[in-house]
């Protein structure tokens, strides 16, 4: 029986299979997670309270919302439940979420549920809080925006809306002045 060793095959098969390190993972940015999803966590952390209040453990509820939400904090969760699943206990877990992806809402999200868990707090009240805390974080946001629009807006009125009105506006009126003093 000649041919060619099964180890050899298995290592040339092995070796076109790409190996990814926890450590060589994508740190998420800042903004990624930050105020331009605002208000997609609101609606995501109503989604932790519906199903937890609904009878479903907490793990279970993260793994629905990891599998229904999109974008990054989709794949952070849906990570966060992958490393729970491989033996990492979910503090640890969330800690490391943490540490990936560290942003105001999330940092006082996983505290809050850490907290609660080692205080023995109902996760259910900790994840109304916590919307709560999100939906007046937001509407927060959206009122210093709205304060910031009028100074935004000035710029441009004042030197390219104006002089057209201007225009408009005054020149007829130049025109016939002119056109009379002739």
């Amino acid at each position: 029986m000649g041919g060619a060793p099964v180890g050899g095959k298995a290592h040339v098969v092995a070796a076109d299979v790409p190996v990814v390190h926890p450590a060589e993972q994508e740190v998420l940015d800042h903004e990624v997670l930050g105020q331009t999803e605002l208000p997609r966590k609101v609606h995501e952390a109503d989604l932790l309270v519906v199903t937890v209040e609904a009878g479903v453990g907490f793990n279970e509820s993260l793994q629905i919302a990891g599998q229904r939400i999109g974008g990054a904090l989709g794949q952070e969760l849906r990570l966060t439940m992958q490393e729970n699943a491989m033996g990492l206990a979910l503090n640890e877990a969330l800690g490391n979420l943490l540490l990936r992806a560290e942003t105001p809402g999330l940092r006082s999200f996983i505290r809050s549920v850490l907290q609660g868990e080692t205080l023995g707090v109902s996760i259910g009240q900790i994840l109304r809080n916590v919307a709560s805390e999100m939906r007046k974080r937001r509407r927060a946001f959206a009122e210093e925006r709205a304060q910031k629009a009028p100074i935004k807006i000035l710029f441009p009125l004042v030197f390219m809306i104006f002089p057209a009105i201007f225009v408009v506006i005054l020149g007829p009126a130049i025109y016939a002045i002119t056109d009379s003093l002739k």
